[in-house]
């Protein structure tokens, strides 16, 4: 047997891996300019966490039913279109701030980017998951799941130091074109992907409404892949308050610059790359249910001692440390999920994911911003902790599925 298609499917799964590190690299440089600039532009966290909230609405309401639009058309496509989203947001938004548009009174125009931003993602998230049945082999889509998560953190962790970098020599309107100028790379570079779909598309012919009701359906019969997406919520938790009130923590309480804060936040990225690798390594082993309830619950203590700290060198210790055990749990869990799932409900079951993925931080985010606002960056930062340690010991004890996972 020739050994070119194996060649051509490794290249083409190189290649969109690189797509994921530039769309989850713009993406999460958007998310850190946008949070940075609606600050700076309000002064006020609570309206900056609205805007954050914001761009996950279209998510809430429409990821289940694009779940089953990736399961029934080509997942490449799909992907396509929502880069052309994201790099349109990232225009707008250039072009307001450009044209000297947003202002404090016109603030709520920020409401409209971050919903048409919030399309990208409710297609993005679970088509960059599903789309790698249609390149690799089931029995390698759990390894390939969590390479690809290595990417997905890259992304975000590199993301506030690039952005810090760039605005600490360029104005806000350079940063959202420069993003805008990363999607249409991200997308030349999907252009040379090429996909070898193996499952029936069914989507054309069945209707949503059935289609949807086989992925609940199947999610209701096995109890491991319902926890791990009811747990995901927690796993997620903390990522709210960490893109809406960690970088303000940093520049308030720890007194830094806008370039100090991208490389103090740097230390989160760290820590979820070196959790996301230590993952590979716990994934071939034993008692992965264990792993991933205890290290969300160190994630959660961490953060509470995070959040008492005041001086820059333990802070970065202890948030280097929410990253690993972040980095862990979050591989771990989405690697499990793309394991047990088949191809042809992969999309749907996914987008049942990306939903749990998009709305955690965003009401988590948030709902952090406001308490900020009433009783203090410092405040809300450790309840933040204090819930997501709740939540751990929560789930411990009421889901055996996860505690007997191996």
């Amino acid at each position: 047997m020739s050994n070119e298609p194996q060649s051509q499917n490794r290249g083409s799964l190189i290649l969109y891996y690189l797509n994921a590190y530039l769309t989850l690299l713009a993406a999460n440089m958007f998310l850190y300019g946008i949070v940075i600039f609606t600050t700076q532009m309000t002064g006020s966290s609570g309206f900056t966490g609205i805007v954050f909230l914001t761009t996950f609405l279209l998510p809430l309401l429409f990821s289940i039913p694009a779940g089953a639009l990736i399961d029934s058309r080509s997942r490449k496509v799909i992907l396509f279109i929502s880069q052309v989203i994201f790099a349109i947001s990232a225009l707008a938004l250039f072009l307001l701030v450009h044209g000297e548009i947003l202002t404090s009174s016109t603030r709520w125009l920020l409401i409209g980017i971050a919903l048409a931003n919030g399309a990208g993602y409710t297609l993005m998230i679970p088509a960059r998951l599903a789309i790698l049945g249609d390149l690799t082999p089931q029995e390698n889509v759990g390894k390939a799941t969590i390479l690809l998560n290595v990417l997905v953190i890259l992304g975000f962790s590199s993301a506030p130091v690039v952005a810090g970098q760039i605005r600490q020599n360029f104005p806000f309107d350079f940063l959202f074109l420069a993003i805008a100028g990363i999607f249409l790379l991200a997308f030349l570079i999907l252009l040379l992907v090429r996909t070898h779909s193996t499952i029936i598309r069914t989507g054309a012919s069945t209707p949503t409404l059935v289609a949807l009701r086989e992925s609940f359906g199947y999610i209701g019969k096995n109890p491991l892949v319902k926890q791990l997406l009811i747990f995901t919520s927690v796993a997620l938790f903390m990522l709210g308050p960490i893109q809406v009130i960690f970088p303000r923590f940093a520049q308030s309480i720890l007194e830094m610059s806008e370039s100090g804060r991208g490389i103090f936040l740097s230390a989160l990225g760290i820590g979820l790359f070196t959790g996301s690798v230590v993952a590979n390594i716990l994934n071939k082993g034993k008692k992965r249910g264990w792993i991933i309830l205890a290290t969300a619950l160190v994630a959660g203590l961490a953060t509470v001692a995070f959040a008492n700290s005041r001086l820059v060198a333990p802070a970065m210790i202890l948030l280097g440390t929410v990253g690993l055990c972040g980095g862990v749990v979050n591989s771990l869990v989405p690697a499990a999920l793309q394991h047990h799932v088949p191809n042809e409900l992969r999309g749907r079951v996914m987008s049942v994911y990306s939903l749990v993925f998009q709305i955690t931080p965003a009401v988590s985010g948030a709902l952090s911003g406001i308490l900020a606002d009433k009783l203090g960056i410092a405040a809300a930062v450790a309840y933040s902790g204090f819930a997501v340690a709740a939540l751990v010991l929560l789930g411990g004890l009421t889901m055996r599925s996860i505690r007997t996972y191996d």
